[in-house]
Formats: structure tokens, sequence, C-alpha cells
């Protein structure tokens, strides 16, 4: 029986090493972009509704991001009016691609430190008010 025990042992063994190191690879020590939809609010506004989203990108690892773009999307029918910033983010971002009169705006973030994040917020408007329960801005990669 104790032949048969330390067989399993030195079978299972690589693949637990692996397992955990591909946990802690993952999880601790990559650099990885989290978009975060925050509040918004919808306000009539002439014939439309200004909807106005808060949002935070977030390093999601303990390494400094090196170079990563992530995506935020509105709605189709919508063009981006206003991205707003902080001053103090302005060295971290690039707006690569869309932005101001597009449904998206892709960001390059650069030197954004592990668990730090940026703030910011997007204007668009809107034919209809927007449903309380569904955030109207989406991220992807």
């Amino acid at each position: 029986m104790g032949k048969v025990k330390d067989e399993i042992v030195e079978w299972i063994r690589p693949i637990i090493v692996t397992i955990v190191g591909l946990l802690v690879y993952e999880f601790l020590i990559v650099s990885a972009l989290e978009g975060i939809p925050l509040s918004f609010n919808s306000v009539k506004a002439n014939s439309k509704y200004k909807v106005v989203c808060n949002f935070e990108i977030k390093n999601a690892g303990f390494r400094t991001v090196d170079k990563k773009k992530i995506q935020l999307n509105i709605p189709k029918n919508a063009n981006i009016k206003n991205i707003d910033i902080h001053q103090k983010y302005k060295y971290l971002y690039k707006v690569s691609e869309g932005g101001d009169n597009h449904d998206y705006v892709i960001f390059t973030i650069k030197g954004l430190e592990g668990r730090e994040s940026i703030k910011g917020s997007v204007i668009f408007y809107h034919n209809t008010k927007w449903d309380e329960n569904v955030n109207p801005i989406t991220f992807s990669k």
C-alpha cells in the first residue's frame, strides 16, 4: 500500500505545484486592468436626457501596468460629449481611439501602480431616461 501511495503523491505533486503557480501568477503578480462602472445619473436636458456616468479603471494586480488598453462603451445610439478625468491622472492615460462623438473610448494606460486606480466620468445624451437599475457603460479589453 505504501508504494501505491508514494506513486500517487509523485504523480499529483507536479499538478498541484502548477495550479498554485498559475493562481499566484494570475492573481498576485500580473498587472491587469479592470473597468468598474460606478454611480450614474440621468437628467432631462431640453428634448434629450443628459447621462453622467462615473467609472474607475483599476490595476487589479500588484505590478505596475507597462502599457495596456481598456475600452469603455456607451449605448450605440449615443455619442460621448465629454470625458472628465482629474488632472492628477493625466500622465497615466491617453485616449487611443474613439472619445468625443463616438460610442466608445479606448484608453491606453501606462504607469498605473499595483492596486491603484483612475477615476473619471463620461457624459452623453440619450433619447430616453436611463433605467436606474442598469448601468449604461460597460468595459471590454
